[in-house]
């Protein structure tokens, strides 16, 4: 601190002042009295006071204590400035600069302004270092001392570099903050003065740091506050404030001064471009703590919003990766959660890692299990996944153009993908769709590398065709012409041996039976006998899709399709597996046509195998409309199998109360009526129906003595009611309003 040179320059000027000098009583300032009030006080009683201020000081931080015996020494009291050479007046400037940015953040305590008070009085520091003083006060500008203090300044003159502080002074009020943030964002060299508080404080500071968190959020908010309202920050700019922070993204001593510059950061992410190799060291620097949220946060961001010069991730920063895995991953899930969007760093970041896995030292094995953590751990939104997987894919097939990976390594990427298809099986489908639709005819190379990525996946290379793309993809064209001849295609090699049942054939057979278009159904449906490859509850709830009486488009234009499921369904499916489950299931896709007279369907049914085993479906095949009811109450739906009976009513019921399809709630709620059910099953019912009608009818219900409900006379009510057709009664809908009942409950007495 330069106490001793201070010391003796001090002591030498008792001796050495000339006499007229020292007897001169200057015309003197104060930070806290009047010109009036001033002149009651000797130079004895502000050194008094400003000894007093620093004693107090010292009890909060003992470093104030150095300046005991310089700044605020005896011999300090016959200091005079004017008549001192340049180097001493150096030093002193020096030794006040530093105490400036040490009392800074106690300037709203008394003890900080009457040791200042000792500064103005002997040394006019406000005179002699006008930059620290404003410094020092700057970040208190919207308290009474800081407008109290700055009265002290002098800029009146228009070329001054704070004369734009002139009003505000003249004024004598506060200053507010954004007029601070204008002349940060218009003004380089004060840009750089509100950087330079920020260092000088946080180095007098390095002791405690916790003391500067007023200081450091002044300059945080000042600085964000200039780039919010600027639109366009120069590259000089831009270097300057990152010069300044960079140091401080990457501490792990001070955490609110790195809170601080990631969050200044993060703004200058959002509104410069910045430069590669600034970029780089960012990259570089936040990477070495990779693990902490803060930094991965900061990274999320940088990859974000500089996406046009980010497009790789340092090599060096995949070590901090590896060695900061478990905590990565943890993190980047958190990350996700909170709304930030990671895809972008982390599609640069998985197809870096891909990379590595063609070689098998010990680095690249490390940085593979960082990858499987990272697909396997890592959830990420249906509508982000797409880019991740597609950046995989990418890097994995401009491998496979020119090399092939090891069995090891086929195995491992096969279960990442696999993961990939699980987890997000519509953005795996998009990228693998954009993969394999890219026109890669110039390059055999990369036709071969597709083949090959069919190979990893299942796919059957015969399925690959001239362009580069699949039958897979064609599958899923928005033209239903090209997806019923893929799957025409696909059933017809599936049916001749030519390709083997994978799990990805039999996804595309399942999606195929689940399409949209009657006519890709219907050819989807020709797999005939082969359907028993394919896992039974799966195709029975694409069958039942294809047999619900409500369907988009025309019902006629699903007749041949309708034949073939009934066929698969009745004969081929129920043949193969005769459980109780399987019993009920089939009974509840047929429920629905029951009460449709002119139901191909029903009929269909009737001439199955099924039907053999429960004759009630050729019975009611044959039976006028109103006659069904009758037949269902008096015969045995189920005739002795009883577990498949309880299977089916609790199906039913769960299915009244989750449907949205008016026909088969109806229809349900029919066969529903021919049974005695408990209570609380006829309660969701009534509810479920009550929540769903538009058009209401009363209905009358009974409660038994036993506790069970009975829905009397259902049918015969609904024929009497004059409000409700026979068209109702077939299961449509009338004017485009859903007829339902509400049942109202009364007491048997």
């Amino acid at each position: 601190m330069a106490k001793t040179a201070l010391s003796r320059q001090l002591q030498a000027l008792q001796t050495s002042a000339p006499a007229h000098v020292s007897a001169v009583r200057q015309a003197k300032s104060s930070l806290l009295f009047s010109a009036e009030e001033l002149s009651n006080y000797e130079i004895d009683d502000i050194f008094q006071i400003g000894v007093k201020g620093l004693q107090q000081l010292t009890k909060i931080d003992t470093k104030f204590s150095g300046y005991e015996t310089s700044l605020f020494s005896v011999e300090s009291k016959k200091f005079q400035r004017l008549v001192e050479t340049k180097e001493t007046n150096r030093n002193v400037s020096k030794i006040l600069g530093d105490f400036l940015s040490l009392v800074s953040p106690y300037m709203h305590l008394l003890s900080a302004q009457e040791a200042l008070e000792w500064l103005v009085f002997r040394y006019r520091v406000h005179e002699f270092e006008p930059d620290s003083f404003l410094g020092c006060i700057l970040p208190h500008h919207d308290s009474k001392i800081f407008v109290r203090a700055l009265q002290l300044l002098s800029f009146k003159e228009p070329t001054h570099k704070y004369h734009w502080l002139y009003g505000t002074q003249k004024n004598g009020t506060f200053l507010a903050k954004s007029m601070i943030c204008t002349r940060v964002a218009s003004d380089m060299g004060f840009l750089k003065f509100i950087l330079s508080i920020w260092k000088n404080i946080l180095k007098a500071h390095e002791h405690k740091p916790e003391a500067v968190q007023s200081i450091i959020s002044f300059v945080t908010s000042t600085v964000m506050g200039s780039l919010e309202n600027t639109p366009v920050f120069s590259e000089v700019q831009t270097s300057t404030i990152v010069n300044a922070i960079a140091p401080r993204i990457s501490s792990r001593t001070d955490a609110q001064s790195r809170a601080g510059a990631l969050m200044i950061l993060g703004q200058l992410a959002r509104k410069a471009i910045l430069s590669t190799a600034v970029l780089e060291m960012l990259v570089l620097r936040l990477s070495e703590d990779i693990g902490n949220v803060s930094s991965l946060k900061m990274l999320v961001i940088l990859y974000q919003y500089q996406q046009a010069t980010l497009t790789s991730f340092p090599q060096k920063s995949l070590s901090f990766l590896h060695e900061n895995a478990s905590s990565f991953v943890e993190a980047l899930n958190s990350i996700a959660i909170a709304g930030f969007h990671i895809h972008p760093f982390i599609s640069i970041l998985v197809g870096e890692l891909v990379k590595y896995l063609g070689f098998e030292d010990a680095r690249c094995k490390s940085l593979q299990e960082t990858l499987s953590l990272i697909v396997n751990e890592v959830r990420l939104h249906q509508k982000d996944a797409a880019s991740v997987i597609s950046a995989m894919i990418e890097v994995i097939v401009e491998h496979l153009a020119d090399n092939d990976y090891t069995s090891l390594v086929t195995k491992l990427l096969k279960s990442l993908l696999m993961t990939c298809e699980r987890v997000y099986s519509v953005a795996y489908d998009q990228a693998l769709r954009a993969i394999f639709q890219r026109k890669d005819e110039s390059e055999p190379r990369m036709v071969k590398a597709k083949e090959k990525l069919c190979s990893i996946l299942g796919f059957d290379s015969s399925l690959i065709e001239g362009d580069g793309t699949t039958l897979f993809m064609k599958m899923h064209n928005p033209d239903y012409v090209i997806r019923q001849q893929a799957v025409a295609a696909l059933v017809d090699s599936l049916n001749s041996g030519k390709i083997v049942l994978s799990d990805s054939v039999m996804e595309c057979i399942i999606d195929a039976l689940e399409d949209s278009n009657p006519n890709v159904v219907s050819e989807a449906l020709k797999i005939g006998s082969s359907v028993l490859q394919l896992p039974v509850e799966k195709v029975a709830l694409a069958l039942k899709k294809v047999l619900t009486p409500c369907k988009a488009g025309d019902p006629n234009l699903w007749s041949e399709a309708e034949e073939k499921a009934v066929f698969l369904l009745c004969n081929v499916l129920y043949s193969s597996e005769k459980t109780s489950k399987m019993v009920a299931e089939t009974m509840l896709i047929l429920v629905p046509h029951f009460f449709n007279e002119s139901s191909p369907i029903l009929r269909g049914a009737s001439e199955s195998v099924f039907a053999k085993d429960f004759p009630i479906i050729c019975e009611l095949a044959s039976a006028k409309i109103d006659k069904r009811l009758k037949i269902i109450r008096k015969s045995q739906l189920f005739m002795s199998d009883k577990e498949s009976y309880n299977i089916f009513i609790e199906k039913a019921v769960n299915l009244v109360g989750t449907t949205g399809d008016a026909v088969t709630i109806v229809s349900h709620l029919l066969i529903l009526s021919t049974e005695d059910l408990p209570v609380k099953q006829a309660s969701c019912i009534i509810e479920t129906l009550l929540a769903k009608s538009n058009e209401v009818v009363d209905m009358p219900i009974s409660l038994k003595e036993d506790g069970t409900l009975h829905l009397q006379k259902l049918m015969n009510d609904i024929v009497n009611y004059p409000k409700i057709s026979t068209e109702l009664l077939c299961l449509k809908l009338r004017d485009g309003k859903l007829l339902l009942l509400r049942l109202q409950w009364y007491q048997l007495n």
